[in-house]
């Protein structure tokens, strides 16, 4: 008996705190929409509340077949998912607090009226446009625990570009800042992250314009600073990536074993403008590798004959704790990189299916070079660990002894026409 008093008295009291407001009890459902229809209508709903977006926790599901269509700005709480419907935004803001998914063919219908803000404390999911329509007017991204937002198809906004906390990875997909965008905002904490092939792409107008590309890879931020000095508008694609190819954009990975940042940009551009730009490379202390020195370092280009050699100098030192390096009077686009002074750049360093074999190596004296075919007859080179070239000899047999006696004891790096390399030591 004393029990069952006790918990009618716990119920009585529970009853006046939720009358007062004192605390609360979770009411959150799933919705899913029925008919193609506007949102704040019940009969899109099946006749349910159509104020259920502002319920903290809710689910809503737009299936196939259904396009809702936002007829007041939008918060959404709880989680959205586009389960092969869509989305019209119709000119209203969409305010996520939760997430959104799109499976399917679900997708968001874009306005050049309509903005997106995240403002949650997780991960917010995948935007997802529809064909045509892939475009909005602002962009927020606030989202608090350092997670982030997918970007799931191509997306141009025109307005404002906002990063305050959480990364915008982009994938495959090109995120367009308009001519009259602007991008707020962009840290350590809060960039687009490229995991992909997709780009940052922002029209830099005339001559003289200078804009930072917020991007970064997974695991580092690694902004651009681009000048225009073309004279005409040009829009500027920039992307980043994890370690330097020896081919640009294709081979072995040369940061294993040289001084280095462990990263590459890559910096083209969508407009018929000529090439003419300046590039400001930035990175932190956990991207340099091999004990490269910030005082002796330089930003390396990617041409038709590999990465190429500029006159060293001393990285800036920024507010943030970040080094970067400038690079002036670019006149073509390609992929760039940060090299120490003693950084191998004159040679496209291991690559993968080279045709060619080095034995033994290490050697002393001689050096067998198989080659698995010889109809180009290519020119040999073998260079320093400085980059000079110390050794040049046509090849014209599958199988050449090379000698290696007046080289001194070190690594050495023999490369093909120019574009295939392997490394071997002189003992």
């Amino acid at each position: 008996m004393k029990t069952n008093n006790l918990l009618s008295a716990k119920a009585a009291l529970l009853t006046i705190f939720l009358l007062l407001g004192i605390c609360s009890v979770s009411t959150a459902s799933s919705f899913s929409a029925s008919f193609n229809g506007n949102w704040s209508n019940a009969s899109t709903w099946g006749g349910n509340n159509p104020g259920f977006d502002l319920l903290t926790g809710n689910s809503v599901v737009i299936p196939a077949g259904v396009t809702v269509t936002l007829d007041s700005d939008l918060t959404i709480n709880g989680t959205i998912s586009l389960a092969g419907g869509t989305l019209d935004l119709n000119g209203r803001n969409l305010n996520i607090n939760g997430s959104i998914s799109a499976s399917g063919t679900g997708a968001i219908i874009g306005n050049n009226s309509s903005s997106i803000a995240f403002n949650g404390y997780g991960g917010a999911g995948t935007l997802v446009f529809a064909s045509g329509s892939e475009v909005i007017n602002n962009l927020t991204i606030n989202i608090h625990t350092n997670s982030g937002v997918f970007l799931g198809s191509a997306l141009t906004v025109n307005g404002l570009l906002t990063l305050e906390s959480g990364s915008l990875a982009i994938g495959d997909n090109d995120l367009v800042v308009a001519g009259k965008g602007i991008i707020q905002g962009g840290s350590s904490s809060s960039y687009v992250m490229i995991a992909g092939t997709g780009s940052l792409v922002i029209l830099l107008p005339n001559s003289g314009i200078t804009c930072m590309f917020p991007v970064g890879t997974q695991s580092n931020y690694a902004p651009v600073a681009v000048t225009n000095n073309s004279g005409e508008a040009a829009a500027f694609s920039v992307s980043a990536y994890d370690g330097v190819l020896s081919g640009g954009s294709t081979g072995n990975n040369i940061c294993l074993d040289q001084n280095m940042v462990n990263t590459s940009w890559n910096v083209t551009s969508s407009t018929s403008a000529t090439a003419n730009f300046d590039v400001e490379m930035f990175w932190n202390t956990n991207m340099q590798l091999n004990s490269f020195n910030n005082t002796q370092a330089y930003v390396s280009q990617y041409t038709v004959k590999g990465w190429d050699t500029q006159a060293c100098g001393t990285a800036k030192v920024n507010s943030d704790g970040s080094f970067s390096l400038k690079l002036a009077g670019v006149t073509a686009y390609s992929q760039f990189a940060v090299f120490g002074q003693s950084a191998t750049t004159a040679i496209n360093n291991v690559t993968a299916n080279t045709g060619m074999s080095l034995y033994p190596n290490p050697a002393s004296s001689s050096i067998n070079i198989s080659l698995a075919q010889t109809a180009n007859y290519p020119l040999l080179k073998v260079f320093d660990v400085q980059g000079k070239e110390v050794i040049i000899q046509q090849i014209e047999n599958s199988l050449t002894v090379l000698n290696i006696n007046e080289l001194q004891r070190g690594t050495y790096f023999a490369s093909l026409n120019g574009q295939a390399a392997q490394k071997f030591i002189k003992e």
